[in-house]
């Protein structure tokens, strides 16, 4: 598209959006709060941009796609993600996002695809992303600095496409059932 700059704090005001696109861009500085104004959002696609600064915490009530992968977002994934309870993708790779991932990601019971590799993570996986079974399709974790075991949870998702190369994970064996 070709746009570059910032975002303004004044997107707030567009109340009617539903998707918002401006991937593949050149925009620059943090991602504005009163997105979270947008009350009918249910896309938000921000990816390949140069987003710096941490990811709101309230981003709209009602995603069911969050896109925000490619920028330098840093600092942690937010807590209050788990309310998310309509988001079904999750794609935050590529970006600076460091400490661990909130078991918080467990409350989400509609989430199909979780992408958080190449980032900075660390610690463990929360088990609780394992009580996805028969509904999360892809699970990528690679390229952190994940470590301790791997929930055996983990191996309980059945059909599900999971990623966890490039980590430090004390067992160098997955689960057996990842293997089936």
């Amino acid at each position: 598209n070709g746009l570059s700059g910032r975002l303004s704090k004044s997107i707030g005001n567009l109340t009617f959006i539903e998707v918002l696109d401006l991937s593949s861009n050149e925009i620059k500085e943090s991602i504005p709060t009163e997105i979270g104004l947008l009350s009918k959002l249910t896309h938000i696609r921000l990816s390949s941009n140069s987003f710096t600064g941490s990811i709101p915490g309230d981003l709209g009530r009602f995603l069911q796609i969050m896109n925000l992968a490619g920028n330098e977002l840093s600092g942690s994934i937010p807590e209050d993600l788990g309310r998310f309870q309509s988001l079904k993708i999750l794609s935050l790779a590529g970006n600076k996002l460091s400490r661990s991932i909130p078991p918080t990601i467990g409350d989400m019971t509609v989430l199909e695809v979780l992408e958080l590799s190449s980032n900075v993570l660390s610690g463990q996986i929360p088990f609780q992303i394992g009580q996805h079974d028969g509904v999360l399709k892809r699970l990528d974790l690679a390229n952190n600095i994940l470590s301790g075991t791997i929930p055996s949870q983990i191996g309980q998702l059945q059909g599900a496409s999971v990623l966890l190369n490039g980590n430090g994970f004390d067992n160098k064996t997955a689960p057996l059932s990842l293997c089936m």
